[in-house]
């Protein structure tokens, strides 16, 4: 049985990490703090928090965007509710997940607990995101089944949690075996037909992840993970430290499944073209992979269900040329809704084209024809989402985001003092003033 995965998760070392990838994990992880600073206000997140101080009592470890603390698993469970909520976290397309938002709770976590430096925890952070997509990639193959996140995800996150909390490589081998016996095999596909809180089950993958590492540190045998096995030593076991799939991961500009984001692009794109208004729009016909064309609700009554309704994301797109995070709140959803949006969105034609759908997962493409009351119409190139690797956001483009996700949660000063603490964390003696700007007082409880 091959330990390659737990050996570089246990020697990696910050300054050994090249330095694009250096500068990948660190926008990578502003983004997954500002997401998780705005989710952390949201409906799923807030119960999650109940739920959290239920099932595991009270403790002094970090709720981001709160004032309030938790027990480790705790924290790892609200966390990852608050990290997902928004449906803005990065992803990676070729498993249809996304990392970050599971890998990053439980890491911050450990690294609390630990005490450990900010290079240690960025290290852990980068090194459990190189495994959890390579477990990604040996679950899927195994079982040919399309999982959620929080099946995969979790067997980086609790390696990584591991070596912080000070296990030895047979440590971090267990808890990778533990998380990935342990965690949710979540039908994904289910999910995006129905959508809820659960999603892609982060929440309770971080939990089982952190759970993993605890028991592995004492001593609890698990059967070997997958990547442990011959067959998938011999496919990831010469990349570890060579090829960093980090550099995959994509950014979001809307607040959405990713599979949404080719056609509001698009949209918006063909809107460009034209000199007509949203209420000359007769109908819209998006073009896109057989999977979007799943998304076809057009009265989203929660949070969740808006994230998944692609025609209504278009129409909202059209008409205020861009989506907030505000706009998929319940609040926002209740009756009376915009008319220009709700008669759009009705009028919106998802069809499956073949050539985009053969292009799927290796890219995400959609094309959108807007026909007028006038009988003209528009028509936009075929395109991708912005945000991917191809087609990166800039960096003021990231920290845009942050600040549209983190002001109406922290003030100025604390929202500038979190982005200092993640650019700056390399030299950081330990996380807490991280921890502490994460707070809306600036300060923990």
């Amino acid at each position: 049985m091959s330990h390659a995965f737990a050996e570089f998760i246990l020697d990696s070392r910050w300054n050994a990490i090249p330095a694009r990838i250096q500068h990948k994990a660190l926008d990578c992880l502003l983004d997954v703090a500002g997401c998780t600073i705005a989710g952390s206000q949201t409906p799923a997140a807030e119960q999650a928090r109940s739920a959290a101080s239920c099932l595991f009592g009270t403790g002094e470890l970090t709720l981001f965007g709160t004032t309030e603390t938790g027990s480790a698993p705790g924290v790892c469970l609200a966390n990852g509710f608050a990290a997902n909520a928004f449906d803005l976290d990065d992803g990676y397309r070729p498993l249809k997940g996304h990392p970050s938002a599971l890998v990053f709770p439980v890491v911050l976590a450990a690294a609390e607990e630990s005490g450990c430096t900010g290079r240690e925890f960025l290290s852990a952070y980068v090194a459990g995101v190189e495994v959890a997509i390579r477990a990604g990639h040996a679950l899927h193959g195994y079982y040919d089944f399309y999982h959620g996140t929080g099946s995969w995800a979790p067997v980086g996150a609790s390696a990584a949690a591991t070596a912080l909390l000070g296990g030895d490589t047979a440590a971090v081998a267990r808890a990778a075996a533990l998380a990935e016996f342990y965690a949710p095999l979540t039908p994904e596909t289910r999910a995006v037909q129905t959508p809820s809180m659960v999603k892609d089950g982060i929440g309770w993958g971080a939990v089982t992840a952190f759970a993993s590492a605890r028991m592995a540190l004492d001593g609890i045998t698990a059967p070997p993970s997958l990547l442990e096995k011959p067959e998938t030593a011999e496919s990831f076991d010469h990349e570890y430290g060579q090829r960093y799939r980090i550099e995959d991961l994509y950014f979001k500009q809307h607040p959405s499944c990713r599979w949404t984001h080719p056609a509001i692009d698009a949209a918006l794109d063909a809107k460009t073209r034209t000199s007509h208004r949203p209420e000359d729009i007769a109908s819209v016909t998006i073009e896109t992979f057989d999977e979007a064309t799943t998304l076809a609700s057009i009265t989203p009554a929660t949070l969740e269900q808006a994230q998944f309704s692609l025609p209504w994301l278009v129409a909202i797109a059209l008409v205020r040329d861009h989506i907030d995070i505000a706009d998929t709140l319940p609040r926002h959803l209740e009756d009376p809704r915009d008319p220009t949006i709700n008669a759009l969105a009705s009028t919106v034609k998802l069809v499956r084209d073949e050539t985009l759908d053969a292009a799927f997962p290796r890219t995400a493409l959609a094309r959108a024809t807007l026909e007028f009351t006038d009988g003209t119409t528009s028509q936009s190139d075929i395109r991708a989402a912005t945000g991917d690797p191809d087609n990166p956001l800039t960096a003021e483009q990231l920290h845009a985001k942050f600040d549209r996700l983190t002001h109406p949660v922290l003030d100025q000063q604390g929202a500038a003092a979190l982005s200092r603490c993640i650019a700056t964390g390399p030299d950081l003696p330990d996380i807490t003033a991280l921890l502490r700007a994460a707070t809306p007082s600036g300060t923990t409880t």
